[in-house]
């Protein structure tokens, strides 16, 4: 333990209802007034999982099926760009 030094770490999986991906972000020694995971982790976390998400189709959970298919829609006219 060192007063001045700090880690900051996010774990989080998704989709929430049938997890097909788990990412762990950590942070050492992070520069700036913030140094929790919340704070400095979980926003590269959010980064991340949502590009793995896209990249992989995965469907986010709780939408309604037509949000869903739009979603999907949105994401293989942009793939094909």
């Amino acid at each position: 333990y060192q007063r001045n030094h700090h880690i900051g770490i996010f774990v989080g999986m998704a989709p929430e209802t049938n997890p097909r991906l788990v990412c762990a972000v950590v942070i050492k020694d992070p520069k700036g007034p913030l140094y929790l995971g919340g704070d400095i982790s979980a926003p590269v976390f959010s980064k991340v999982m949502g590009a793995a998400l896209r990249i992989m189709a995965i469907s986010p959970d709780n939408l309604p099926i037509n949000q869903t298919i739009a979603n999907e829609t949105n994401d293989q006219s942009m793939h094909a760009q």
